[in-house]
């Protein structure tokens, strides 16, 4: 008690006297305890040092505090958590990750930690470490926002792109005013432009025929230019379009949609001759390539 007193006053040298004075009188057991408070008036005492050196040299006083708790009960989940926030504090995440192994399943780490853990991984380009830690903290702490982005980051650097948007709208979801929600949003809406204005220039292509249609063409996947038979197939399926329904006449709606790593331009229009609406949809690849393509009557 008087060794806490003494900390609550700042007194950080007195209150750890008091704790060392202590220790002899207690079981083993109890001392664990002990040597993670006079590790907190290491930790306390170094948040006021004025240099760098300073704080350094206090933070590891801290950590020899902790790790002599370990000597006697080596599974003290407190101290073990403790040791690795000190670790990640200090910038050292490689040792820190040694002692989260020690911790018991179940035992969880400070999200916090484990994200920064994690975005040095992904700093360093190992993004398929830092998706198992942002995994983890995702998993863990549902709700912390900035873990989707952390994660949508690293997944566009493995060209998962569906899985990144599906995180970024998960961050909006949670917090619209987070720090990363305005890059979020213009990650989301640029996505959406692109893909209609694809979707628009690949329809005005198919309308105007000719060159647009080697265009077309030329953007296609290998297997979708081989099912649609090349610009003299797409040019026979013009031909048809146009005898049946004649031109577009207005545009009722458009939208696009993400499915699985694929992007589709939905277009709802009116042709001139017919009373239906008519469909053109274009499918897009990850890379950009064309791998679906129809214009139809739309199924009431």
């Amino acid at each position: 008690n008087d060794g806490n007193a003494a900390l609550q006053q700042g007194n950080y040298a007195e209150a750890r006297r008091k704790y060392q004075e202590a220790l002899p009188l207690l079981e083993p057991v109890n001392q664990v305890a002990v040597m993670r408070a006079i590790a907190g008036a290491y930790y306390r005492e170094s948040t006021q040092t004025k240099t760098k050196e300073e704080k350094a040299h206090k933070t590891d006083q801290a950590l020899a505090a902790l790790k002599e708790g370990l000597a006697i009960k080596g599974d003290d989940v407190e101290s073990l958590q403790l040791i690795v926030s000190l670790l990640v504090i200090s910038g050292r995440e490689a040792d820190a990750e040694t002692f989260m192994a020690r911790l018991p399943p179940g035992a969880k780490v400070d999200p916090d930690i484990l994200l920064n853990i994690g975005i040095k991984y992904y700093n360093e380009e190992n993004t398929s470490e830092a998706l198992k830690l942002f995994g983890r903290v995702v998993s863990e702490s549902p709700n912390l926002a900035q873990a989707y982005y952390y994660r949508a980051r690293a997944y566009l650097n493995k060209g998962l792109v569906p899985e990144a948007k599906a995180d970024l709208q998960k961050l909006l979801a949670i917090d619209p005013n987070n720090k990363f929600s305005k890059e979020a949003q213009e990650y989301l809406e640029s996505e959406t432009r692109i893909t209609k204005e694809a979707g628009r220039r690949y329809t005005a292509w198919f309308y105007a025929g000719g060159i647009g249609l080697d265009k077309i063409s030329e953007q296609c996947s290998p297997s979708m230019r081989k099912a649609v038979g090349g610009a003299s197939g797409l040019l026979a399926f013009r031909h048809g379009v146009m005898s049946a329904d004649g031109t577009e006449n207005s545009v009722l709606s458009e939208r696009v949609q993400t499915i699985g790593d694929q992007q589709v331009y939905t277009r709802l229009t009116k042709f001139s001759r017919t009373a239906r609406a008519v469909e053109v949809q274009w499918t897009i690849g990850h890379d950009g390539s064309i791998e679906g393509f129809y214009v139809r009557i739309k199924e009431r």
